[in-house]
């Protein structure tokens, strides 16, 4: 008689245990990692949007790898931008953080030519600035 309660808590506490990560690892993730004429791109923001237009969004770390959980799937239109905003034109940028990427121009404008087909899953979309 005393085993069946055993029995039961010991299978609930492993159903907790499994349903209840926020652990991306096995889920829809994004990953990459970003560069600059070869070098780390530090502190960018990477941004990915599907057909609704709908943003999603990560920041690379000192490796510059980032992840990004749970993109939409489909082609996905990619941009990378700095922590400091690109002003409009004939304002003067402020210089980034330290430690920042500077990243050109170009890849920080919709359209610029760089997208991804993202079907599920773990998925990595490496991207070599210049």
């Amino acid at each position: 008689m005393m085993r069946l309660p055993i029995l039961c808590s010991l299978l609930f506490a492993g159903l907790l245990a499994t349903g209840c990560s926020s652990d991306p690892i096995g889920g829809d993730v994004l990953t990459g990692k970003v560069t600059l004429n070869g070098a780390p791109a530090k502190n960018v923001t990477v941004t990915v949007a599907g057909a609704d237009g709908l943003p999603a969004n990560a920041a690379t770390g000192d490796d510059g790898v980032y992840s990004i959980p749970n993109p939409p799937q489909g082609t996905l239109q990619v941009r990378v931008t700095g922590f400091v905003p690109t002003p409009p034109p004939g304002v003067k940028a402020p210089p980034p953080p330290p430690g920042s990427t500077s990243v050109p121009a170009r890849y920080t404008k919709p359209n610029n030519g760089l997208s991804v087909e993202y079907t599920g899953g773990k998925q990595s979309y490496d991207i070599e600035m210049k």
